[in-house]
């Protein structure tokens, strides 16, 4: 996170049944509370999933 450019870069990762890395992402969004971070890196890590037939 920079505070001095009012950005933070969050990813987030899918795991298979046996914890192995399947995929994930990364991407930057302005600088927001935390509480907002998080739900929207989980709504991307269920868009990802459902674009790769992850169900």
């Amino acid at each position: 996170m920079s505070t001095s450019r009012q950005r933070a870069t969050v990813g987030g990762t899918l795991r298979g049944p046996n914890r192995g890395w399947l995929v994930g992402f990364e991407m930057v969004t302005g600088m927001v509370d935390i509480c907002q971070i998080e739900p929207r890196v989980i709504l991307e890590d269920l868009k990802l999933a459902w674009m790769r037939d992850f169900r």
